[in-house]
């Protein structure tokens, strides 16, 4: 596979990421990873597809001296998701090299340590991983063994948020058992081991292990047995372990054969073949593994064996691994080996849309400071443009989104003024551009600041639904199915009770999801028009549409409604139904804080309102840029209207006026869309040129160049690099 990497340069960029449409988590937050694929340069941001940097920062590699470098994932990792970390270092390609992870004199830094067969200092590719506990369970555990020669100690293990001791024997010279008590009640089967020495030009391997034991056992360069420091992971997958595959190689001279099904897993529950193509040649093929991500991934592997073995990666693709293994001079020999295979699992709430915030509502034409393009962030490859073509009246445009998703999609707009003005969506077009006019608590044409929303889910998605009401006076409409989605795959229809009364039922949407989820409504035309819920349950919403002066009104509508599950992490909202109430916990059936932790709605005064998600401001890039996009709407019968002023990183503040202008006491829905994600390569080129542009990197992009990755797609053979 060849990349072009084209150089980036263009003005201040602030971006928010929402989520990204081939190499996002919600929240992965157990490992990074990195393909290092340029040994001579003296610094450089590798290829995003195969590179994963959990908490959106960017990943960058310096070269300090011959076969040293060091990797910095840059970005602020809070201290309840990272206790501690641990590096994997394999080398990459068709040389006899070996890599080690290495402590790193620098902040924020971890070090990789590469020599060549003799043991010498020497440049060359390699791929590294880097474990960390974190706050929630996840299916391995990890030590460092620093004290090489103490024969009985207790290291430092971590298993999800805990630490615990960690036995480590020293029988003879380089032989260690590593003991993890009580590791073997998590998950199922024999799990995957790997070792990287650390801090030496030594080499370890794994000997054997076994529910909650491993044997490793190292030498130095010359293949003696040598006391060495290492840094070991045992991972064992849940039965629905996402994103992580892995296999031990027990059978070095057979041609062909299916790995131990104890020791060996594929997340897709297709079969898995080893293949030898060589001496000390192999392949590694997980059935389905392709369609688990677009992700490059990243992939570790250790000789299996009780003498100086080593093995190396020679490529990988998106679904096979090719192996090579040398014995201590560097000649090709058939041994055992184990590998693992990690991928972030797109987990979206929605994968394909856009969202800005109008911050310049006099500004003829300008790209907005905060915004999401899901196709890409790169200025002539997607981007967004805010154009005013009259007095209140906006063109937003998402270059490059009508090519993606499924259908019209959806639009949602919402004032961020706090003297009363609202914003309707007038129409949209081509999935990717859509009209805003905005007016005065009156009806008059106003400039205003604004958040818009355009969605363009898949037809899997299971955590939204939404409308657009066409014909208002059509006693009983079937929205067009371009611009509606069902996440139970039922059929939607609108009931006209009355003028300005709608219901709009998702038929068996009740099943989908743990709670009711949250509606939020715009207004469509060119019209003052202003709509809002007066009502909903799981299968339906009930929208009430007025006019300027309070009476219900036919009007076309866009209705969106968010079904949250698990992997929802860049998504808060609440429903607020006490408005005169100075703090409250809103009803957690009609909540949702991805963080698990307290949501508190608060009153200020009449119409001014609060709230705050605690822990959510820790869901997102770690920049001044990450604070949202608002959506909200009031809620009740009566002619009321709601904006969102103020978005900070875990609360918003709402204001809310009747239908004269004045602030009132309004129950109201509100959430935030928050970036949680790295974006793809395409992607990644426009945030690199505008933290650029911020300070926030240290040293420019080089001019562009080819960048040959690891082998995708079905070639397996050793040229594929």
């Amino acid at each position: 596979m060849s990349l072009i990497l084209a150089r980036c340069s263009h003005a201040l960029l602030a971006v928010l990421i929402l989520s990204a449409p081939s190499t996002a988590l919600a929240h992965d937050d157990s490992w990074d990873f990195v393909w290092a694929h340029q040994p001579t340069t003296d610094s450089y941001q590798p290829t995003a597809t195969y590179a994963h940097n959990e908490h959106g920062g960017l990943t960058q590699i310096e070269r300090e001296d011959t076969g040293r470098y060091s990797i910095a994932w840059r970005g602020s990792y809070p201290s309840n998701i990272w206790q501690n970390r641990s590096m994997l270092v394999t080398a990459y390609g068709g040389t006899t090299h070996y890599c080690n992870a290495a402590n790193s004199g620098q902040a924020g830094s971890y070090a990789v340590e590469c020599f060549d067969s003799a043991g010498n200092f020497s440049d060359t590719n390699f791929a590294a991983s880097l474990t960390g506990a974190q706050s929630h369970p996840n299916p391995f555990v990890f030590v460092t063994a620093n004290q090489p020669t103490n024969p009985s100690y207790s290291a430092t293990g971590f298993l999800a948020n805990g630490s615990f001791d960690v036995p480590v024997t020293r029988s003879s010279t380089g032989v260690y058992q590593v003991s993890f008590p009580g590791f073997d009640a998590t998950g199922t089967g024999g799990g995957n081991v790997q070792v990287s020495a650390l801090n030496s030009n030594d080499r370890c391997t794994v000997a054997e292990w076994h529910s909650e034991e491993a044997s490793v056992h190292c030498f130095d360069p010359v293949g003696s047995p040598a006391d060495s420091e290492f840094s070991l992971v045992f991972t064992r997958a849940e039965s629905d372990t996402e994103g992580i595959a892995y296999a031990w190689a027990s059978n070095p001279t057979q041609a062909s054969y299916t790995p131990s099904a104890t020791y060996s897993y594929n997340p897709t529950g297709g079969a898995i073949t080893a293949t030898r193509t060589g001496t000390g040649q192999y392949t590694l093929t997980w059935s389905g593994m392709a369609d688990i991500s677009d992700s490059g991934g990243n992939v570790n592997v250790t000789a299996y064996s009780a003498v100086d073995h080593r093995c190396k990666v020679r490529s990988w693709g998106s679904d096979f691994v090719n192996v090579d293994c040398f014995d201590s001079a560097g000649n090709p020999v058939d041994t055992r080996y184990t590998v693992i295979y990690r991928k972030p699992v797109m987990k979206l709430w929605t994968r394909w849309f856009g969202a800005a915030v109008g911050s310049s509502p006099l500004s003829a034409q300008y790209t907005p400071l905060k915004y999401w393009n899901a196709v890409s962030m790169h200025p002539t490859l997607g981007g967004v443009e805010i154009t005013r073509i009259g007095l209140g009246s906006y063109v937003v445009e998402f270059r490059g989104l009508g090519e993606a998703g499924d259908g019209g999609g959806n639009v949602q707009v919402t004032s961020m003024e706090s003297t009363g003005e609202y914003c309707n969506v007038v129409s949209w077009w081509a999935g990717s551009t859509a009209e805003v006019r905005c007016y005065s608590a009156t009806g008059d044409a106003a400039d205003a600041h604004f958040s818009i929303v355009m969605l363009k889910p898949h037809d899997d998605n299971t955590q939204l639904a939404y409308a657009w009401l066409a014909t208002p006076s059509a006693p009983l409409h079937t929205p067009p199915t371009d611009y509606s989605h069902n996440p139970a795959g039922g059929s939607v229809t609108i009931d006209r009770f009355g003028p300005g009364h709608h219901r709009v039922t998702f038929a068996g949407m009740s099943g989908v999801g743990a709670n009711p989820g949250m509606p939020i409504v715009t207004a469509y035309g060119a019209t003052t028009n202003r709509c809002q819920v007066s009502g909903w349950s799981g299968d339906y919403v009930d929208v009430l549409c007025t006019n300027v002066g309070g009476t219900p009104t036919d009007s076309q509508f866009s209705l969106l409604v968010l079904k949250p599950d698990e992997n929802a992490n860049g998504l808060a909202y609440a429903y607020a139904d006490l408005p005169n109430t100075s703090s409250y916990a809103p009803l957690a059936s009609r909540s949702y804080n991805p963080a698990v932790e307290p949501i508190t709605a608060s009153r200020a005064t009449v119409g001014e309102y609060t709230m705050q998600w605690e822990g959510f401001g820790e869901y997102g890039l770690d920049s001044p840029f990450t604070a949202g996009f608002p959506l909200a709407t009031s809620v009740g019968v009566s002619a009321e209207h709601c904006s969102v002023p103020y978005p900070h990183f875990d609360d918003v503040d709402v204001f809310c006026r009747d239908d004269a202008g004045l602030r009132t006491s309004v129950n109201y829905n509100v959430a935030v869309i928050r970036p949680v994600s790295v974006p793809e390569p395409a992607t990644w080129m426009g945030l690199t040129a505008g933290f650029t542009a911020l300070g926030l990197m240290s040293r420019s992009r080089r001019p562009a160049r080819a960048l040959d990755g690891p082998a995708r797609g079905s070639a397996r053979s050793s040229a594929a690099r």
